[in-house]
């Protein structure tokens, strides 16, 4: 189990939810393009790293992507059980930095 070094929350942008969105951010650990899709009944994200690495991570309360690689994760957090299409801007979502 990886220890965590920094948690930063990834705030998503203002307007309304689509199908299909885009937005960057800046974090301290770089910049960070998120990708979201509405497909099959659920959200499918793409998230771009700094180094321009693309990682595919689930949109699951309570599940930590990317728990195997040794530099980032990202986690949902959320007053339910499932993020559907209209709760996706009420959930959390963190970037994680492991040590």
């Amino acid at each position: 189990m990886q220890t965590i070094d920094t948690k930063e929350l990834i705030t998503f942008p203002g307007g309304s939810i689509a199908e299909n969105f885009s937005f960057d951010c800046s974090t301290t650990q770089g910049k960070f393009s998120f990708h979201f899709k509405w497909f099959n009944e659920k959200w499918n994200l793409w998230v771009t790293l700094p180094s321009g690495e693309v990682r595919q991570a689930g949109v699951i309360p309570g599940v930590t992507s990317w728990s195997e690689f040794n530099d980032y994760g990202l986690i949902f957090g959320a007053n339910t059980e499932t993020i559907d299409y209209s709760s996706l801007f009420a959930a959390r979502m963190y970037l994680i930095k492991w040590l």
